[in-house]
């Protein structure tokens, strides 16, 4: 927000050092001048002292409340066009009466949504200003009444007469004329059903106890338009302070009235779903927390997020990926409005309780809780519902959620608290391909830190040099020679020790430390080739594993020419591994990116084939040289008959298209019997060697035949 036009003086009036604290931050840094009062009786000491611009006023203070300092102020020489604006919990409407009846300008809403509060500042100031103009610049009047949207009347009390100017007739929609009613009458013409009562209490206050008030309402022209006006007043009276006169003023306020509703939407609102934002929904929970719950109830936080949605942005486009969230948000309302929350009368209505966080969360507030069970209803339905096909931009597309639940008061007492656990609740059911919805617990804060602290210490293990690289032989069973390696990565944890890759690598692809990881591995195994031919050792191909998102990079393939070129290496000595999974995550960007490593002579091998899509499209697209047999196949061969076909069929899959095969997981020699006879002679296991570090691999290599017989 800009600064005020110029230094004014805000005095506030409030028991409560944070909000005179908050108030005097938010108004300072719009450029206003504010003095403090902790009580109505220093208060209004301080406005005696002169210079006060307009009084920001608390209801409930020690001794003198705010309505009989309101009052007080009015009844000040230099009082009665002062704005007052009065700051309440209370909105009930006979509270609110009760402001504008001693005088108040406008009223605000405890909690106080402080961005907005100069604004607020601002438009009573300027209203102020341009009332008190007016008065002093009658000549002008009519001229800057038409400029201002702006009317003026006059009641005078000797004859209860009435006289309007012709902008009054305009704004209220009337002809212009003489005007042959009983005032108050003459006052509400067309004033709107729901802000009748306000406007008459106001009116009363001015014509029967010389209370001026400034006042918003509503009024319905002859032609059915709703415009909203602005009516402020003042009192003429003798100097035995008998009232002679009340002078008025009615402006339209609409178009100013619609664009600060646009600001608070652009403030408070989601643009795409027209749901509340996050900034909206934590201002809903904290009113929530504030006002409390009914007795023996509980609030409930349910953060819903939309599975695979990033699949369908990537694959659909983020057109189709916007339609998808607005439907999503529809539905979300749909859930709320049908769902039967039995014990519970103080829900609000369903677009009040639900909010985008961003991306593809969505998050619900529920009140007054009874049972735990009625949240969980509300998101099995939510689960039920967006898991029906929905048609969007004309594909047929379902989604799924995953729902965390956090409760008052066990998982929190703030916001704060409550939107993160259950965040955390969502992350864990997101991982649990069994249950889509999670109630928050301890443990799962835990879990979430024990990642957080592994991600850390992940992040210092490179430049610290905590990594290793182990090497497990792959041999080839009819010579019993070490033909190949598989690179394996370990981390020399300075607490835990050599730590396996199960307890990190999941953590750095959740993080995208496995990118950096990934690259690491290929230079230190280029490091380490060079360094064994220097030596004088025998050389065998070494395969790396490539995860999915070195996959999608438009780098990795420079930068591995780079590195084969830097340690004098040809691109015979290292292979890449590719799971299958990783390459359905953009088969067009991992056929290129395969390619492109073929054509620089690099050999490509599929990792885990027959866990995942096996299917022989893909075999045939990508630039396949070896295939390798999962472990889940070969661990109880050949004994499983189920296992023994599966294995079958894949050895006789490699051999039409012309592949080498290895098979992972080998610990017996009926596993290596049963592989051979059916021409598959590389393999990888336990029964020849474990993974070992680059010396005790070098050995391994130089000793020739391991085995201590050939295979049946």
């Amino acid at each position: 927000m800009k600064p005020a036009d110029r230094c004014q003086t805000v005095l506030v009036i409030d028991d409560d050092a944070i909000v005179r604290l908050m108030a005097t931050e938010a108004l300072g840094d719009a450029g206003y001048q504010v003095v403090e009062a902790p009580d109505a009786e220093r208060g209004l000491e301080q406005f005696a002292r002169g210079g006060v611009d307009l009084v920001l006023l608390d209801v409930i203070l020690p001794g003198m409340n705010g309505f009989e300092a309101c009052a007080k102020l009015r009844a000040h020489v230099a009082g009665a066009n002062v704005p007052i604006i009065v700051m309440t919990g209370l909105d009930d409407r006979g509270s609110i009466a009760s402001a504008y009846d001693s005088g108040a300008t406008d009223f605000i809403t405890k909690p106080i949504t402080w961005d907005l509060l100069p604004y607020r500042v601002r438009y009573a100031l300027r209203a102020s200003d341009a009332f008190q103009e007016t008065l002093r610049s009658r000549s002008l009047l009519s001229r800057s009444q038409s400029m201002a949207n702006m009317g003026s009347w006059e009641w005078r009390r000797a004859d209860d007469s009435m006289a309007w100017s012709d902008e009054m007739h305009r704004i209220i929609g009337t002809t212009s004329g003489s005007v042959d009613a009983p005032a108050r009458t003459i006052l509400l013409t067309h004033v709107h059903a729901d802000d009748r009562m306000l406007v008459e209490r106001a009116i009363a206050g001015a014509m029967d106890h010389g209370l001026a008030f400034s006042i918003e309402f509503r009024i319905v022209q002859p032609n059915g338009m709703v415009r909203r006006l602005l009516e402020q007043t003042s009192i003429e009276r003798l100097a035995d302070e008998t009232i002679v006169a009340v002078h008025g003023i009615r402006r339209d306020i609409t178009e100013q009235s619609d664009a600060n509703e646009r600001i608070r939407s652009l403030a408070f609102f989601d643009p795409l779903t027209g749901l509340a934002n996050r900034s909206l929904f934590r201002n809903m929970v904290q009113h929530r927390l504030a006002n409390g719950s009914g007795q023996g109830t509980r609030c409930a936080v349910l953060i819903v997020d939309i599975d695979r949605f990033k699949l369908i942005n990537e694959t659909l486009g983020p057109q189709i990926g916007d339609e998808v969230l607005k439907a999503v948000g529809l539905l979300l309302r749909d859930c709320l409005r049908a769902a039967d929350l039995k014990g519970s009368t103080r829900q609000a209505p369903a677009e009040e309780r639900i909010a985008r966080l961003g991306g593809d969360e969505f998050t619900i507030l529920l009140g007054d809780i009874v049972d735990p069970q009625q949240a969980n209803q509300v998101a099995q339905r939510i689960v039920r519902v967006l898991g029906e096909p929905i048609v969007v931009g004309g594909h047929e597309l379902t989604v799924s959620a995953s729902i965390g639940i956090s409760m008052t008061p066990n998982d929190g007492h703030d916001t704060d608290s409550l939107l993160r656990n259950a965040g955390t609740a969502m992350h864990a059911a997101k991982q649990d391909l069994q249950h889509r919805i999670r109630f928050y617990d301890g443990a799962m804060s835990a879990a979430i830190s024990h990642k957080v602290l592994i991600e850390t210490e992940l992040r210092r293990a490179i430049p610290q040099g905590q990594l290793r690289v182990y090497y497990q032989a792959k041999v080839d069973v009819r010579s019993s020679r070490v033909v190949g390696a598989e690179a394996l990565l370990r981390w020399m944890h300075p607490d835990r020790g050599l730590t396996g890759p199960f307890e990190f690598i999941p953590i750095a692809e959740e993080s995208g430390l496995i990118v950096p990881l990934t690259q690491w591995v290929i230079n230190e195994v280029c490091r380490q080739l060079a360094a064994w031919r220097t030596e004088g050792r025998r050389l065998v191909p070494v395969s790396i594993n490539l995860d999915a998102s070195s996959l999608q990079s438009p780098v990795l393939v420079d930068a591995v020419a780079a590195t084969l070129k830097e340690h004098g290496l040809h691109a015979s000595a290292i292979e890449f591994e590719v799971t299958e999974s990783s390459l359905m995550r953009d088969l067009d960007q991992a056929s290129r990116t395969l390619q492109a490593l073929r054509d620089i002579g690099v050999k490509l091998s599929i990792d885990d084939f027959g866990t995942g899509y096996s299917s022989l499209t893909y075999l045939k697209r990508f630039p396949v040289d070896v295939l390798k047999v999962d472990r889940s196949f070969v661990k109880d061969l050949p004994a499983n008959t189920s296992d023994a076909a599966l294995t079958t069929a894949i050895i006789a899959m490699g051999h039409s298209l012309d592949l080498e095969l290895v098979a992972e997981g080998v610990e017996s020699w009926e596993q290596v019997d049963f592989l051979a006879a059916r021409r598959c002679f590389l393999v990888q296991g336990f029964l020849f060697a474990k993974p070992l570090p680059p010396a005790e691999f070098a050995n391994l290599v130089q000793s020739g035949p391991l085995a201590r017989r050939a295979p049946r």
